[in-house]
């Protein structure tokens, strides 16, 4: 698995509820998703399951940034999740490099541990073994 330029961005504040917010070129789309299935959304997902492995609760604000489609098969949703994964475990003071974090972002999808470590690599297993590539 690779990544390309264009990417989504995910920014997260402090909050008392958790909350997400989504913008963009492809921010409408989602958003109409949002409002009939937001709990199948894997930002939210992982932001509740994170905040479960912390024993801590779940409270953020998350903007996405939406520029790559929706539903497009291009792992968008995989990678948003990873990047909410890394900048609440900023926000929360959570060590991402636990296992119980590993398991987390497996059990969201097969290409979330590629995304989380953001790095090009070879993928085994179900997505859990990964062989960086530094070329291609």
């Amino acid at each position: 698995m690779a990544f390309a330029a264009l990417h989504d961005t995910v920014i997260v504040a402090p909050a008392d509820t958790l909350a997400l917010t989504v913008t963009g070129p492809f921010g409408d789309a989602l958003a109409a998703a949002l409002s009939h299935q937001a709990h199948d959304n894997l930002i939210i997902v992982a932001a509740e399951r994170l905040a479960g492995v912390a024993r801590i609760p779940a409270r953020a604000h998350i903007r996405l940034i939406k520029r790559l489609p929706i539903a497009a098969g291009i792992g968008g949703g995989s990678a948003d999740a990873a990047a909410a994964l890394r900048a609440l475990g900023r926000l929360w003071g959570v060590e991402l490099g636990q296992p119980q974090v590993a398991a987390l972002a497996l059990d969201l999808g097969a290409d979330v541990p590629v995304c989380l470590a953001g790095q090009a690599a070879l993928l085994g297993g179900i997505g859990e073994r990964l062989t960086p590539i530094n070329t291609l």
